[in-house]
């Protein structure tokens, strides 16, 4: 990179460590000039609209699994898209 002639490559990836070697590993990085971001993926990254349609194809499914489904197992399916729409709502409720 000194030159300017380097082809840069970017990749993205998770650490899975302790604290210590997570600060460790920053101090490396930046002692050796390599420019890395934190990068939170979180459900309040995706947008309200986001959530409103993924909660709609969750409504429209679990309709049709109810009308559909002839085992207890696969009318459960219904329930659990249930439950997980009221877990989206409550991420873009203030």
């Amino acid at each position: 990179m000194e030159d300017g002639n380097e082809n840069l490559l970017t990749r993205v990836f998770t650490v899975t460590t302790t604290r210590e070697k997570i600060i460790s590993l920053s101090d490396y990085l930046n002692d050796n000039n390599i420019d890395f971001d934190k990068v939170d993926m979180e459900a309040a990254d995706l947008c309200k609209t986001d959530i409103n349609t993924i909660s709609a194809m969750l409504e429209y499914g679990a309709k049709l699994i109810e009308r559909t489904a002839t085992k207890p197992c696969e009318a459960d399916k219904a329930r659990q898209f249930k439950n997980m729409i009221k877990k989206l709502k409550k991420k873009i409720q203030p």
